[in-house]
């Protein structure tokens, strides 16, 4: 039972610095490309609509906070997994895939982002599970 409630924080704390990382390289993005000054970010439509807008290097910097935040996140994860890390790593993987597919489907994006987008996350995932469960001790049954 000890190793559930490990394994759940594992897939947290990984959640959990994945969306730090995220977050923080869209704050960047967010000052090289910022949008443009009046949009209330209390309309949906008004954001939409500023989105449609963005230039190609604010969709390139959405995939760079997506591989760094999901190879961290997923680097975590495996890292922190009482048993099976790469399995940890591609659920956190795998909960941001379904958050960026809600993602594109409810702001616009280029039609490439729904390619390169789930593929990027996918293979930064893979590479975060690998490298975190790599070198670690398997711990001995209970």
């Amino acid at each position: 039972m000890r190793s559930i409630g490990r394994s759940i924080l594992a897939v947290i704390g990984g959640g959990f610095v994945c969306g730090i990382v995220v977050f923080a390289v869209e704050m960047v993005s967010s000052q090289v490309f910022p949008l443009p000054p009046g949009v209330d970010l209390t309309d949906p439509d008004a954001i939409r609509a500023a989105v449609a807008d963005l230039p190609l290097g604010a969709f390139l910097f959405l995939l760079v906070a997506w591989f760094v935040g999901v190879f961290a996140g997923a680097w975590v994860a495996a890292r922190l997994a009482p048993q099976s890390p790469f399995v940890h790593g591609m659920i956190v993987t795998g909960l941001v895939v379904a958050s960026s597919l809600v993602n594109l489907a409810t702001l616009p994006h280029p039609a490439w982002m729904w390619v390169a987008g789930p593929a990027v996350i996918l293979a930064s995932g893979w590479l975060g599970a690998r490298l975190g469960g790599r070198g670690r001790a398997i711990p001995a049954p209970a």
